[in-house]
């Protein structure tokens, strides 16, 4: 994450204190109806929690002076929308903090219950739908439904028909499994003027999975030629990217750029002062890669900076400054650590 224009690294640090956290993950339900090979919310691990605090408890949390800067909420699971009061915690949200953007992060395939929530919005500058769509043929196979993509691909059509307004952005996260529809999947989506971005398959031990090293180094393994096509794709794409250099640009640019031997983050990170993600044990995280930094359920929000989880994110992020391994843009198993990012990823070969 790059440091506000104009401002030094410390002054940009200082400033981000000073702002408070202005993005917010909020895991609403672990349940999912899809099987993503890569996730412990996939179907199979029958996984039921939800968050344990109805949507007048969730807007009561949000009035914490802690979150007086909070410019975006990003509400996931899971598949949110599998989150039985997710219609009236979006009713809630819109009435009560009209200033709140509010974000979806969607696998798309529920669309009566998305409809049911989206007929509810006044205004769509205040609302994103992202979603993960990883191939065309591959598709089925990465979530683990067949007919996934079909169900995926005609839900977004059919939302874009009834809400011609809405702002939707597709990932496709870039695996052993669909790499090499990395390039079609996104002249497939640009031809249909949809916004799309990638990302390198990861290990998240405190959000979406906690894989170990030892089990999954042949699913996460990718060959020498593998990375090598994968590289060719993002040129590809960044050679015929239409239009400007927008956002989604400069995330692909960044997935190219981290693939390199010599590739370090330029800026320090504010994510830790910034962000925060609540999972449905009510963990708070200043940064998922790293433990929990206070429980909700114990603790109040008051607590946060002087607590030793968030100081050591804060301490660990200054010291290693563009050298953090422990970022979710990239696949940095915990149990590993290599200075090389391909060397890494071709010592998982399968």
């Amino acid at each position: 994450m790059k440091h506000e224009a104009g401002l030094s690294r410390e002054d940009s640090e200082r400033s981000g204190r000073n702002k408070g956290i202005r993005k917010l993950n909020l895991m609403l339900t672990e349940s999912c109806n899809l099987d993503c090979w890569m996730c412990d919310f996939g179907k199979r691990n029958k996984r039921m929690k939800r968050l344990p605090l109805s949507p007048d408890e969730i807007l009561t949390l949000l009035q914490h002076p802690k979150f007086a800067a909070l410019a975006s909420l990003t509400l996931t699971g899971g598949e949110p929308f599998m989150y039985p009061d997710i219609e009236e915690l979006y009713l809630a949200l819109r009435d009560r903090r009209p200033d709140l953007k509010v974000n979806f992060s969607s696998n798309t395939t529920l669309l009566p219950k998305m409809i049911k929530v989206f007929d509810h919005v006044r205004d769509w500058k205040m609302v994103t739908l992202f979603v993960s769509v990883d191939g065309i043929e591959k598709h089925d196979e990465q979530r683990g439904k067949e007919g996934s993509f079909e169900l995926t691909f005609g839900n977004l059509e059919a939302l874009r028909a009834r809400y011609p307004e809405i702002t939707i952005n597709v990932k496709f996260t870039i695996t052993p499994v669909n790499y090499m529809e990395l390039e079609k999947t996104f002249q497939f989506f640009q031809s249909r003027n949809y916004r799309i971005t990638a990302k390198m398959v990861e290990n998240n031990p405190n959000y979406t999975n906690n894989l170990s090293f030892e089990r999954h180094i042949a699913d996460f393994g990718f060959k020498p030629d593998q990375l090598d096509s994968v590289r060719r794709q993002l040129r590809n794409i960044i050679k015929a990217w239409p239009g400007g250099k927008d956002r989604r640009r400069h995330e692909v640019d960044e997935v190219l750029e981290s693939l390199e031997p010599t590739w370090r983050r330029p800026d320090r990170c504010l994510t830790p002062q910034r962000g925060g993600f609540i999972d449905c044990d009510l963990n708070f995280f200043s940064c998922k890669e790293y433990g929990a930094a206070i429980n909700l359920k114990t603790q109040d929000l008051s607590e946060l900076e002087a607590s030793p989880g968030y100081q050591l994110v804060v301490e660990n992020e200054k010291c290693n400054a563009g050298q953090c391994t422990h970022c979710t843009s990239l696949l940095k198993m915990r149990e590993q650590k290599k200075e090389s990012w391909p060397g890494y990823l071709v010592s998982l070969i399968r």
